[in-house]
């Protein structure tokens, strides 16, 4: 049986606590730096990393994540570290830096100064793009258990294996940096396209697999242009299968019951 992992929402305060931290001189002035550059920087030539956010383990997310509920709108915010923070809206992920306020928390997007997470004592505010939402509340801790995500017991040969994509629709895949898979107890899917991350959610029932076909993924250009094709086809194709098998060469099987199918080997230490 899975073990299960439940959401533990920090308070507030720890975020607050967190962003103080992180505001020594070097760390405001790393700010003020980081402020200035994107300022100078046209919305129309905004870093492709401004967006990307960092990709937490869905372990990571599960210990560290508070939700707020605004208005209609859930909002995920998880620490990374004194100074960093990764906030999720929908299928958006944003990286944002903790900066000097004159009270409460403040964290900015870094390449969006108008993409805002505030918070003081128990209230906290969201502007996206120049847009406040309604003031937030924090939701209650989220059980994310195997009887949550739908799984039904099994699943322990697919699941904590960093799966290392070998074809795809019986063609070779290509590249230095190979698409990857890791599928986690409570859930989650992650891994890299080739150049870009993607994450998002599944459930697993024996060898029946589904994926909620909206994943979050960065959106960096890579090159060459090969490279590009097979990672858009990838990030396709992967929210379309439906089946998981271990085949006797012990390499991962997806299919989706037709003529599409990606086939994984495991990682190296996996």
């Amino acid at each position: 049986m899975s073990k299960a992992v439940r959401t533990v929402p920090l308070s507030l305060a720890l975020i607050a606590l967190a962003a103080c931290s992180a505001q020594s001189p070097d760390s405001v002035e790393d700010a003020d730096q980081t402020a200035q550059a994107t300022k100078s920087t046209p919305a129309s030539e905004e870093p492709p990393a401004s967006r990307d956010g960092h990709t937490l383990t869905a372990e990571e997310r599960a210990l560290f994540t508070t939700r707020l509920q605004c208005g209609d709108t859930v909002v995920e915010f998880a620490i990374i570290d004194a100074g960093t923070a990764d906030m999720r809206i929908a299928n958006t992920a944003y990286a944002m830096k903790a900066v000097e306020t004159a009270s409460g928390a403040r964290y900015e997007n870094t390449g969006n100064p108008d993409t805002v997470f505030w918070n003081q004592g128990n209230k906290a505010m969201v502007t996206v793009d120049g847009e406040d939402l309604p003031e937030c509340t924090v939701l209650p801790d989220e059980d994310t258990s195997a009887s949550a995500t739908g799984e039904a017991g099994g699943g322990h040969w697919l699941r904590g294996i960093t799966w290392v994509l070998v074809t795809m629709n019986g063609e070779e895949a290509i590249g230095s940096e190979l698409p990857t898979a890791l599928f986690a107890d409570e859930g989650r899917v992650s891994g890299s396209a080739g150049c870009n991350r993607f994450n998002g959610s599944y459930t697993l029932e024996g060898n029946r697999i589904a994926f909620n076909p909206a994943m979050a993924a960065t959106k960096r250009m890579c090159a060459p242009e090969e490279l590009m094709r097979q990672e858009d086809a990838f990030l396709t194709a992967l929210p379309g299968m439906s089946e998981a098998t271990v085949n006797d060469d012990g390499h991962l099987e997806l299919g989706d019951g037709g003529n599409n199918s990606l086939v994984f080997r495991r990682g190296n230490g996996s």
